[in-house]
């Protein structure tokens, strides 16, 4: 379970573009992440999740709350 979590709103519409546009810059801002599992509900919404140093972070393209974010135990504003 996550400790102090981050949120960041990337799209206030939920958007595969969008989710895999955000998936890539944080692959390609955080060096030795790790891409851990990918799961797509039965809606369509897609959730990937990496670990960087100990901590989670979980990007979400979720057609229930129509949106693209992610929840993060570190603060990944400045990828932003």
């Amino acid at each position: 379970m996550m400790n102090k979590v981050y949120d960041i709103t990337y799209a206030k519409k939920a958007s595969g573009s969008k989710f895999l546009e955000l998936c890539a810059r944080i692959e390609n801002g955080l060096e030795n992440i790790v891409i851990c599992s990918k799961l797509v509900d039965v809606d369509g919404s897609e959730f990937q999740m990496y670990t960087f140093n100990g901590k989670n972070i979980k990007v979400s393209n979720d057609y229930e709350v129509d949106a693209v974010y992610l929840e993060s135990e570190i603060d990944l504003s400045a990828l932003f």
